[in-house]
């Protein structure tokens, strides 16, 4: 089981020479930006990651890194006890809160 995904946001769409050669992280395209993601990586595989991507010529936007999908139904509450909602942190306010 992964803990998290190292998402990596590069400028441009990836041609598919770029794709063959990040073979083993999933590649998509989206509003003229590339977006890798890498589950389960640790540092050291991140960093040569990144490596590679410098190597490729690619201009990297972003990196952060995701945590894993909570449990369907769980929701989080913030430390003043609103809920925040389900998956990824989504808020909910307002009529929305249930």
């Amino acid at each position: 089981m992964t803990d998290s995904t190292y998402v990596i946001t590069v400028r441009g769409i990836a041609d598919p020479w770029v794709r063959a050669a990040l073979d083993d992280t999933e590649v998509t395209a989206a509003a003229g930006t590339t977006v890798l993601r890498r589950p389960g990586t640790d540092q050291a595989a991140l960093h040569g990651l990144l490596r590679r991507i410098h190597d490729l010529g690619l201009d990297v936007l972003d990196v952060h890194r995701e945590p894993a999908e909570p449990a369907s139904g769980t929701r989080f509450r913030s430390a003043a006890g609103q809920d925040t909602g389900a998956r990824h942190g989504r808020s909910i306010r307002g009529s929305e809160a249930t």
